[in-house]
C-alpha cells in the first residue's frame, strides 16, 4: 500500500495564511457555550471524516486528478481550521510525552535533503495531532476528538457493509487490483484495516452487552476483512480478537468462549465451499499467496534499514527517503516504508521511535492505574484496539501520513483514550481526602474534666 505521506502542501501554505488567526483573543472565549461548542465539533468532525473516507474510495480513484486534488485541498483546509478551533480553548493541559514527539519529529527536519517536500508535510502532521492526538487538552479537544471517533467510526461500519454487499452481489472490483476484493474502497490494504477496525469494535459490544446485532456486524467486517486478503489486517485482527477474549476470560469465561462461536462459524464459512468445490476459497488464498509473492516489503524495508543507518539520532528528515531507492516517488515526495516503527526509524531516527514509545508507554501505564475505575466495556476496547495498532502499525507506514484515513483513525483514538485516563485520574483526585499539609488531631473518647468556677477563684 502506497503510504500517503504525499498529502499535498496546501497544509503547510494554508496554514502559514492563516497564522495570523491562530492567536485567539481571551476575550471571545468565555462567550462560547457548552451547545456552540459541541455543535462546532460535531460540523468539524463530520465534515473532516466525510472527507477522508470519501477520498479513499473507488469514485475518486476512477475519477482521478479531477477530484483528487480539490479533495486534498478541501481535507487540508478542514484541517487548519480544525487546529483554529481547539486553540479557542486556549493551551489547555499540555502532554510533555507528546510535546516531546513532536520535538523529536521537527529536528529531523535539520538533516533533509528535500527540505520543500518535509516541511508541509510536517506542518500538516503537526496540525493534525495536534488537533486530534494526546499533545494537550481543553474541552475543545475532547469534543472535537470524541465527535471525530464517532463519526469516523460509523463511516468504517457503512463501507464494510457496503463492500459486504458489493461481494454478495457479484460486482467487479473498480479499484486498483482484480486479485483482491477491494469494494467501495479503492484499494484491498484499505479496505481490509477499515473492516477490522469494525469487527473488533463490534465484537467488544458483543461480548459486553451480548448483542446479537453486534454478532452479526462482527462477521460482516470478519468476513470483509477476509475477502480483502491483506496479511497484515489479518494478523491484526487475530492478534485483537486475542486480546478481547484474554479480557473477558479473566472474569466470565462462558462468555468468552461463547464469543469464540462465531470465529468457528466463520472457519467453516470458508471450509465449507472448499469441501463443496467452490471457488471463492480457493481465490482468497490465491489472493494471499500472490501476496506473499509480489507485494513483499523486504525490499522497502532494507532500503529503509540502510538509511537510518546513514543517520541513526535524527534521520534522513519527516517523510522523506533517499531518491532512486524502493518506495519513493520523485514526482510527488510519497514514500511507501511498508512499516511505521521502520518509518519512524528511517525519517526520524532513534529520536523519534524513543519518543513515540515513551507517549505510548505513558498512555499505557496511566490507564492500567486507572483500570480498577473503568468499565470492562473500556478494557476491551483500548486492549482490542492497542493489539490492533501495534500489529498493524508493524506492516503498514501511515504513521507520520497526514492524509492517511487510517493514520487520522489512530491518532483519534489515541486521543480520545488520552481523555479517558485523564478524566479518570481527575475523578480520582476529586475523590481522595485532602490530608496533605494538614494537622490530624486525635478525637478524644471523653470530655476532659474542668474545675469549677469557685475551685478555680479559691485556687
Amino acid at each position: 500500500m502506497l503510504c500517503e505521506l504525499s498529502l499535498p502542501t496546501e497544509v503547510g501554505r494554508l496554514s502559514l495564511c492563516m497564522a495570523a488567526t491562530l492567536t485567539i483573543p481571551s476575550q471571545i472565549q468565555p462567550s462560547l457555550s457548552a451547545s456552540k461548542v459541541y455543535r462546532g465539533a460535531a460540523f468539524l468532525a463530520v465534515f473532516i471524516a466525510v472527507c477522508y473516507v470519501f477520498r479513499g474510495t473507488v469514485v475518486v480513484y476512477n475519477a482521478g486528478e479531477v477530484l483528487s486534488r480539490p479533495l486534498a485541498a478541501i481535507s487540508a483546509a478542514a484541517i487548519v481550521a480544525a487546529a483554529i478551533y481547539v486553540m479557542l480553548g486556549g493551551v489547555g493541559q499540555p502532554n510533555f510525552f507528546g510535546l516531546l514527539l513532536l520535538g523529536a519529529t521537527g529536528a529531523s527536519l535539520l538533516h533533509c535533503d528535500r527540505f520543500d517536500f518535509a516541511w508541509p508535510r510536517w506542518l500538516g502532521w503537526v496540525l493534525l495531532v495536534w488537533s486530534i492526538g494526546p499533545i494537550t487538552l481543553t474541552r475543545f479537544h475532547i469534543q472535537f476528538r470524541g465527535a471525530l471517533f464517532r463519526h469516523l467510526n460509523r463511516l468504517f461500519l457503512w463501507c464494510t457493509i457496503a463492500s459486504f454487499a458489493w461481494w454478495l452481489l457479484g460486482l467487479p472490483n473498480l479499484g486498483r487490483g482484480t486479485y483482491y476484493h477491494t469494494g467501495v474502497m479503492w484499494q484491498s490494504t484499505l479496505l481490509a484495516p477499515i473492516a477490522a477496525i469494525v469487527a473488533v469494535r463490534a465484537l467488544c459490544n458483543a461480548v459486553f452487552k451480548n448483542s446479537h446485532r453486534s454478532y452479526v456486524i462482527f462477521l460482516i467486517g470478519l468476513m470483509t476483512c477476509t475477502l480483502a486478503a491483506s496479511r497484515a489486517a489479518l494478523a491484526a485482527l487475530g492478534a485483537a480478537i486475542a486480546a478481547i477474549l484474554i479480557v473477558r476470560l479473566k472474569r466470565d469465561p462462558i462468555v468468552a468462549m461463547a464469543a469464540a462461536l462465531p470465529i468457528a462459524a466463520f472457519a467453516g464459512f470458508l471450509a465449507l465451499p472448499m469441501l463443496l468445490g467452490d471457488s471463492s476459497s480457493s481465490h482468497i488464498s490465491a489472493s494471499l499467496q500472490r501476496k506473499g509473492l509480489v507485494h513483499s516489503r523486504e525490499g522497502h524495508w532494507q532500503d529503509r534499514l540502510d538509511e537510518f543507518r546513514s543517520s541513526p539520532w535524527l534521520g534522513v528528515g519527516f517523510a522523506s527517503a533517499w531518491e532512486a531507492t524502493k518506495g519513493f516517488d520523485e514526482n510527488s515526495g510519497a514514500v511507501e516504508t511498508g512499516s511505521s516503527y521502520i518509518a519512524m526509524l528511517s525519517m526520524t531516527g532513534l529520536s523519534g521511535i524513543i519518543a513515540f514509545g515513551l507517549l505510548m508507554s505513558n498512555l499505557l501505564r496511566r490507564f492500567w492505574v486507572q483500570r480498577t475505575r473503568l468499565t470492562q466495556e473500556v478494557h476491551l476496547q483500548v486492549a482490542g484496539m492497542t493489539a490492533f495498532w501495534l500489529v498493524h502499525l508493524g506492516a503498514e507506514g501511515y504513521i507520520y501520513a497526514s492524509g492517511s484515513v487510517l493514520g487520522l483513525s489512530f491518532w483519534s483514538w489515541m486521543g480520545c483514550v488520552h481523555d479517558v485516563v485523564h478524566h479518570s485520574e481527575s475523578s480520582s483526585k476529586l475523590a481522595e481526602p485532602q490530608v496533605r499539609n494538614t494537622v490530624v488531631r486525635p478525637v478524644p473518647l471523653h470530655r476532659p474534666y474542668v474545675r469549677p468556677k469557685w475551685q478555680r477563684k479559691a485556687s
